[in-house]
């Protein structure tokens, strides 16, 4: 049985988000702690991308139309 990819999908996202919201709080190369901040978020987008589908990472190389609703149950 295959777990939904969604909640994978999604975690992704908020990690970008959260990566955004880090970059407008400052310099992330003069700021240690907003460089660890973005560095654990970018962890956290490639542990969740390693759970995605390969079909479905085949389809969407680039994540163009990879856009889950965020009400799906994480």
């Amino acid at each position: 049985m295959n777990k939904p990819w969604q909640p994978y999908a999604l975690h992704i996202l908020d990690a970008v988000d959260r990566i955004r919201h880090i970059q407008t709080r400052g310099d992330l190369t003069h700021d240690q702690v907003l460089y660890d901040a973005a560095l654990r978020n970018l962890q956290t987008m490639s542990e969740a991308t390693q759970q995605l589908p390969d079909t479905l990472k085949a389809d969407h190389p680039y994540g163009t139309t990879l856009t889950p609703t965020r009400s799906q149950p994480s």
